[in-house]
């Protein structure tokens, strides 16, 4: 069975591969995983050589410009974003955060969280409940003012 994974199929593998819907980087990673556990049968002495180091793959054509928000625009899309919404978009823009850092460490917690108090419950509510300041919650610059987000 190991003696049979010869470049020909190999390469027929990932050129079906190439046609399905998963990225460039994945094939590639596949190739990657593959190559590495073959890499260990050839150290055991249960083949010659690795057939997956010769596998060649196309790279995928551009697909175009991916699309983006200048910077007037992201303030305009902040402006009609309802708060505390609007804040936490702009922090996690403006640090340059991912999706996942966003969702926080979930899996390394080791113990659930406690629950609040009734006193932060009630700080919360009060806080909730008092008016909020007009305007957006960041300041605006030379290039951003008031009228050009209307």
């Amino acid at each position: 069975m190991l003696r049979e994974m010869t470049l020909e199929p190999l390469q027929s593998y990932f050129a079906r591969l190439q046609q399905s819907k998963l990225s460039f980087e994945s094939v590639d990673k596949v190739r990657d995983i593959l190559s590495a556990i073959l890499r260990t049968a050839v150290e055991y002495g249960r083949l010659l050589t690795n057939p997956a180091d010769k596998v060649r793959l196309r790279r995928r054509k551009a697909r175009g410009p991916k699309p983006f928000l200048r910077v007037d625009q992201f303030y305009a899309l902040l402006a009609a974003i309802a708060e505390p919404y609007a804040t936490m978009i702009y922090v996690a823009v403006f640090n340059a955060l991912r999706v996942s850092e966003l969702a926080g460490p979930v899996a390394e917690q080791s113990t659930p969280p406690r629950s609040p108090s009734r006193s932060a419950i009630a700080a919360a509510i009060s806080i909730s409940q008092s008016p909020q300041p007009a305007g957006p919650p960041f300041p605006l610059t030379a290039t951003c003012s008031k009228e050009s987000l209307s």
